[in-house]
């Protein structure tokens, strides 16, 4: 489901540019620095035909002689001229004179424009003969590269490729020319080269001949012709001997590229008979036989296999490998459409069409079924961007998976979770919390509920929604799995901006200089003392982004912490730092490298030089976007007072107390906190909000809701206050001004314990 996007119209097949084009060339060419060598062609030819300049010395056999006249009764002055004199000269037997005047013509470095004319005018036929005349070297080889290169420079004009294209069925001259011009575009050519064919097809106006010298010539561009005919073979409202043709052309191409784009027309129950024949011959073809003809299980499955391999592969940087072109097919125009991918949405889309091909092939297996979705999921995931919404409404991926079922959508997810794709797990969860229910949350088949699978997923974006999902199904008391949805919503509520970090150290002081250093480079730390401590600390709710392991770590060695880290699918992305005494950066190195996505610095270290370590692992464990933390933290908030006014047996906020402590001086989601703080019943929670009253002050509107919410929790558990806590609490009651802030404080104040609270004296007592 590609974007469409807009181009220009088809242009006619046109013939050759008007005189006034070629009049523009010369004026252009006038510019030129031709100097004085346009005067004298002649000069240094003896040299550069190797002539003896003794006048004792023969001329050697087919060399010319140094006093032969110049036969050009006119001197030329534009590119069309030069390249027309050394044509003429070459065909006289004057190779010598011929090169002088390419020489002279590359020398004056010709605009593309100018060239271009040129080739136009002359046919592209002249310049491949002057290439490929072994007395013209190198200057006839040279110009035509120049022409190609002002070719794909000018994005292969329509025009230019439609002349070269009707040539592959001219005369012997111009038809290897033309192929010679048209090999040298490669993938510049082959949209233009597959538009044609279709047209070529055509049982009325096409032209069989040019069709089949199309086809051959696509066959043997290769993988450079696959991403347009595939393009083209895929859409179903092309004419069927259109796309018969473009099968028959992806044969000839022998890759493996072609193969998978070949299956699901060749086996799919819907396909048109004419296009699945031509499918089917063009398999055998590829396949030197027979072998995958009536097979069609077999061909089901390698789709499915290419679709699971292109979700669970993780995308490859688009800084580091160009993506492959792939196009999108308007069969009003007859036009292929160049769309533009970032490599990690190409391969989604690769990987939908795969498995959507596959389960046209097997409509009745449920496994393809769930892929197909999957996919569809990933890639629409993948559209939107890391954490973001799919696009909804009519004609959706989102409302196909609605209308589809919540029962297919958590086979998705199910699978999206055995792939390791967290965007198509992300899109799944994302449906299904349009509809939360209890079901949800139950096993399918013999395994976990999905759902609750999605809780310990390595991505944060996953277990957030995962999370959501199960906080609204009101699964009742009996859900086991409610401290886990606590601890991610905890997470979420103080996830800095960095991101958060772990740093395992045995030595306190050691490990707070570390985390020091982190904070710096905007993390959130945390401590552990051992192994076991951190790795509970990485593998908890929201995750970690980083975790720093010193090497004389305690519980286990380092490698196997290392090990460990690896093995658990909530730690597995978690980039790994080491470190400790320079002496040991060999072993520490090793064990980095083993593990994948880990550094070693030496410990104590200057901050320029952690910068430095930590870079590359900052480039690959990315952090959510800053925004989509801020929506999440906002989000955890409420869905932790909802919590709260619900049965805390199911989801004990309990778990969540140091992150609600923490984030009760958000004033943003300070009111949210002090509802959950207040059904939890502990001294460190009332004080708390204590605190939020009388220290942090986060506003007025959330001291109001601390205020009802440590009212609420005295009434219920009693006061966990000391003292002084109750004494701060009663003077800032007597001081409020703000009414109704003033009016719960008071209420407050009655509730404590000890000495009745001191009345305002602006407030009269009703006479007795």
């Amino acid at each position: 489901m590609l974007r469409r996007s807009a181009g220009r119209p088809l242009s006619p097949i046109s013939g050759r540019r008007p005189a006034s084009r070629r009049s523009t060339a010369r004026r252009l060419w006038a510019v030129a620095p031709l100097a004085g060598a346009l005067l004298c062609p002649l000069a240094g030819l003896a040299q550069e035909e190797g002539v003896a300049q003794d006048e004792s010395a023969q001329p050697a056999v087919g060399a010319e002689p140094t006093d032969a006249p110049n036969p050009l009764a006119v001197e030329p002055g534009s590119p069309e001229e030069f390249v027309s004199a050394a044509a003429r000269l070459r065909r006289i037997g004057r190779p010598g004179l011929a090169r002088q005047y390419l020489k002279t013509l590359l020398d004056a470095q010709p605009t593309d424009d100018a060239l271009l004319e040129a080739r136009d005018a002359l046919g592209p036929a002249v310049f491949f003969e002057l290439a490929t005349d072994p007395q013209l070297r190198p200057e006839g080889q040279t110009l035509q590269t120049r022409v190609r290169e002002a070719l794909v420079a000018r994005g292969a004009d329509p025009d230019r490729l439609d002349g070269l294209i009707d040539a592959l069925i001219a005369g012997p001259r111009e038809r290897d020319a033309a192929r010679a011009a048209l090999t040298g575009l490669a993938g510049n050519a082959t949209p233009r080269l597959v538009e044609r064919l279709i047209a070529s097809a055509d049982p009325v106006d096409g032209n069989q001949q040019l069709n089949g010298a199309i086809a051959r010539l696509l066959g043997e561009l290769r993988e450079a012709s696959v991403p347009p005919l595939t393009a083209a073979l895929r859409a179903r409202q092309a004419p069927d001997t259109g796309r018969g043709s473009v099968a028959a052309a992806l044969g000839g191409t022998g890759t493996q590229a072609a193969l998978d784009a070949l299956l699901g027309p060749a086996f799919a129950r819907d396909e048109a008979p004419a296009v699945q024949l031509a499918a089917r011959s063009a398999l055998s073809r590829l396949t030197g036989g027979d072998s995958l003809r009536g097979l069609s299980d077999v061909a089901a499955d390698r789709l499915r296999k290419r679709a699971e391999t292109l979700l669970s592969t993780a995308p490859v940087s688009s800084e580091t490998v160009a993506p492959e072109p792939l196009y999108q097919y308007d069969a009003a125009e007859n036009r292929l459409i160049p769309t533009a991918l970032p490599p990690a949405v190409a391969d989604r889309f690769r990987a939908a069409v795969a498995a959507s091909a596959a389960a046209a092939i097997a409509p009745n297996r449920e496994n393809l079924r769930a892929l197909e979705l999957t996919a569809a999921l990933g890639y629409e995931a993948a559209l939107a961007g890391r954490g973001r919404f799919l696009e909804r409404g009519e004609g959706t991926v989102h409302r196909a998976a609605l209308s589809a079922g919540p029962n297919r959508v958590l086979h998705a997810l199910d699978r999206a979770l055995d792939l390791d794709a967290p965007d198509a797990a992300s899109a799944a969860l994302q449906v299904l919390l349009a509809a939360p229910s209890p079901d949800l949350l139950q096993p399918i088949a013999e395994g976990q509920s999905p759902v609750v699978r999605a809780l310990s997923s390595p991505a944060p974006e996953v277990r957030f929604l995962a999370a959501l999902l199960a906080a609204r199904s009101n699964p009742g008391p009996t859900f086991a799995d409610g401290a886990e949805v606590v601890d991610v919503f905890a997470g979420a509520l103080v996830d800095a901006p960095g991101g958060r970090a772990v740093v395992i150290d045995p030595s306190p002081e050691r490990g707070t200089q570390m985390a020091g250093l982190l904070q710096g480079f905007g993390y959130r730390v945390s401590l552990a003392i051992d192994a076991r401590e951190g790795f509970e600390q990485v593998a908890a709710g929201a995750g970690a982004d980083l975790v720093a392991v010193h090497a004389n770590v305690t519980d286990l060695p380092v490698s196997q912490l290392a090990a460990n880290l690896r093995a658990d699918a909530r730690t597995r992305p978690t980039a790994l730092l080491l470190y400790g005494d320079d002496r040991l950066a060999a072993p520490l190195t090793r064990i980095a490298e083993r593990a994948g996505e880990a550094a070693f610095t030496p410990f104590p270290v200057a901050p320029e030089t952690l910068e430095r370590r930590l870079a590359p692992l900052r480039a690959v464990a990315t952090p959510l976007p800053d925004d989509l933390k801020a929506d999440q933290k906002r989000a955890a908030a409420y869905e932790l007072a909802q919590l709260a006014a619900g049965d805390e047996r199911a989801f004990p906020l309990s778990g969540a107390l140091g992150e609600l402590s923490d984030a009760i001086a958000d004033p943003e989601i300070a009111a949210d906190v002090a509802s959950a703080l207040g059904v939890i019943a502990t001294p460190e929670a009332q004080k708390a909000l204590a605190d939020a009253l009388t220290v942090i002050r986060p506003g007025a509107e959330s001291e109001l809701a601390a205020a009802t919410a440590l009212t609420k929790s005295v009434r219920r558990f009693g006061s966990l206050l000391s003292v002084n806590a109750v004494s701060d609490l009663r003077r800032r009651a007597s001081e409020e001004q703000e009414p109704a802030l003033r009016d719960a404080l008071v209420v407050l104040s009655a509730t404590l314990p000890g000495a009745s609270a001191v009345l305002p004296v602006e407030v009269a007592l009703p006479p007795q």
